[in-house]
């Protein structure tokens, strides 16, 4: 009993008005909800005092589903100047295929009094909504009703109009393009391939557009006003060695806009080989040596560890020259010297990079061994 008391939200709101006539106005307003074996069940309760007149009334609804169909319930009630119940209604709804929803509803007023019966199909899925609706009422009334509404979006690379059920007005967006870039300039040139049915993430979450056969997905209802960050799925990259360039791009979209975003692919290589170690007459490999790759800028761009027996690999590596190298903190640490640093080109083919093996050495003098140069 006391777990189900915690887990009761309940909301208080009180306001005062105090008039130039003088007279206060206060409203004082409570909300309790609690969900009970698949029901829910929410109370509202109001207290208002204008002067000397003073009133109380209430609203409890009750809501649950029922396999496929959703139920409804809600009773108006009074307090104050007198207990009564004002009104009741009655709803269900029921989803229909091709993103249908079917709902019927009764409504009775005992101020009144009248009951009035409703239906109606809406549709809020696809290139656009529908809204149909009926009413009659026990007094002889009889009504009926039809919405259309679209929402439309303009995909800029490829000029075509994008119709929407929901409203985009409010919302960013992004047309972004995914390509395999061959001469690795970040621009799609004449002759460079788009890529197919790639995903993109959304501040971390999986979007649910993928690219087509142009290599472009269209990315609505981004938040606005914030930063939001966008990237490759590279788990739906077809190549494991295709790598995304940049990996992701941090943006701020406009109600209205369409960003347009570029990411280009290129073709990454592996780098592996083995780390030794030297003593006496005797060549063993040996783990957790740190292993370097750096770029011609003399920045450190990828790292490795060797396993227990000595072999490494750096996965991923973009076409270009690097040295690589045994980290120089960790050989003076051990008390070690290399048998120096390795320059080696990784080819825009992705080709591997095999063998490039370390030995290393107990340091026997105070000398450094000379660094590859570029």
């Amino acid at each position: 009993p006391l777990k189900f008391l915690l887990r009761l939200p309940v909301t208080v709101e009180a306001t005062r008005d105090h008039l130039q006539s003088g007279t206060d106005n206060i409203e004082v307003a409570g909300r309790i909800s609690a969900y009970l074996d698949g029901t829910s069940v929410t109370n509202q309760l109001r207290w208002q005092s204008f002067g000397d007149a003073k009133s109380a009334d209430g609203t409890l609804q009750l809501s649950r589903r029922v396999g496929d169909i959703g139920l409804r319930s809600q009773i108006n009630y009074t307090l104050k100047p007198e207990s009564k119940l004002t009104g009741i209604t009655l709803s269900a709804d029921k989803r229909l295929a091709a993103g249908y929803l079917l709902n019927l509803g009764l409504n009775h007023s005992f101020d009144t009094p009248e009951t009035r019966y409703t239906a109606g199909v809406s549709k809020r899925m696809g290139s656009f909504g529908l809204g149909i609706s009926a009413s009659y009422s026990n007094r002889g009334e009889l009504a009926a009703g039809v919405q259309l509404f679209m929402a439309m979006g303009r995909e800029p690379r490829k000029s075509e109009w994008l119709f929407d059920a929901l409203p985009k007005a409010d919302s960013g967006a992004a047309s972004v393009r995914v390509f395999l870039d061959k001469n690795m300039n970040g621009q799609m040139d004449a002759g460079e391939e788009p890529i197919n049915n790639v995903g993109v993430t959304v501040n971390g979450g999986r979007h649910p557009s993928r690219t087509d056969a142009a290599g472009i997905a269209w990315l609505g209802r981004l938040p606005v006003k914030q930063n939001v960050d966008i990237a490759v799925d590279t788990m739906t990259l077809e190549d494991p060695q295709w790598s995304p360039q940049p990996k992701g791009v941090r943006l701020v979209p406009r109600p209205g806009n369409v960003a347009q975003l570029d990411f280009p692919v290129i073709m990454t290589s592996e780098i592996d080989g083995t780390v030794y170690l030297v003593e006496k007459d005797t060549r063993r490999g040996i783990g957790d040596v740190l292993i370097e790759l750096v770029n011609s800028e003399g920045k450190v761009v990828a790292t490795a560890k060797s396993a227990y027996d000595g072999y490494y690999i750096i996965a991923a590596v973009p076409p270009g020259t690097y040295i690589i190298r045994i980290s120089p903190e960790q050989i003076k640490q051990l008390n070690l010297t290399d048998t120096g640093t390795r320059l080696i080109t990784v080819l825009p083919d992705g080709t591997f990079v095999n063998g490039i093996d370390f030995s290393l050495l107990p340091d026997t003098s105070k000398d450094s061994p000379m660094p590859a140069q570029f």
